[in-house]
C-alpha cells in the first residue's frame, strides 16, 4: 500500500486510523506499519467468519495491542465524530443484483452490499474523520465518488489492475 506513504501527515503526534469493511485487516495493517505513529486501529467488519484472519494478521505484525475489532456494519457503528486521521477501505463494489454472482456465501458478502451502501460508508468516514483527515477507498470505478465530493477532494488516484485506490481528503464544512 504506497499510498499511505504518499499522503500529507496530520501534523498529531499519534494517528488513529480505522479500516472499514476491513475483512481479514491487511489495509489496516499495512498502513499503521507504514505510517509508524499509530496509537490506535479500529477494524469493522460485517463477517464474523473473519475474526480469526484479523486476529492472525495482527499477532504477526504485533499490532495486537493497538488494535480493536469490531463485528458489525457501518450503518450500525457509532464511533467519535472526528475520531480518525484516517480510514482505509475496501468496500463491496457491485448493490445487489449487479456484477458476477459468487458461488460462495461469503465471498458473495465482500463484492455486494446487501447491508449498507457506499452511500453509507462516504457518509460514515465524512463524520467520523478529523478535519482534513483521509479517506483511502478502492473501487472498481473512479468515477463512483464523484457525486460525494462535496464532502472530500481528491488528493490522488491509481489504478491497480481492474481497481481504483482513491485517497480523498475531508472538507472542513461542518
Amino acid at each position: 500500500m504506497e499510498l499511505a506513504c504518499a499522503l500529507p501527515r496530520p501534523e498529531v503526534e499519534s494517528l488513529e486510523i480505522l479500516d472499514l469493511c476491513c475483512g481479514s485487516g491487511v489495509l489496516g495493517i499495512e498502513a499503521a506499519l507504514r505510517l509508524k505513529t499509530v496509537s490506535q486501529i479500529f477494524f469493522l467488519e460485517l463477517q464474523k467468519e473473519f475474526l480469526p484472519h484479523i486476529n492472525e494478521n495482527l499477532n504477526s505484525a504485533e499490532l495486537q495491542k493497538l488494535s480493536k475489532i469490531e463485528i458489525a456494519s457501518v450503518g450500525n457503528t457509532e464511533f467519535n465524530k472526528g475520531q480518525f486521521d484516517y480510514i482505509f477501505c475496501n468496500p463491496p463494489y457491485f448493490n445487489v443484483g449487479e456484477g458476477r454472482v459468487s458461488p460462495d456465501v461469503r465471498r458473495q458478502k465482500c463484492r455486494t452490499f446487501e447491508v449498507d451502501s457506499l452511500s453509507i460508508v462516504l457518509e460514515k468516514s465524512h463524520l467520523w474523520l478529523k478535519d482534513r483527515g483521509y479517506l483511502c477507498l478502492a473501487t472498481r470505478d473512479e468515477r463512483t465518488i464523484d457525486i460525494f465530493l462535496d464532502n472530500f477532494e481528491i488528493i490522488k488516484k491509481e489504478k491497480f489492475s481492474e481497481t481504483w485506490l482513491v485517497c480523498l481528503s475531508r472538507l472542513n464544512i461542518d
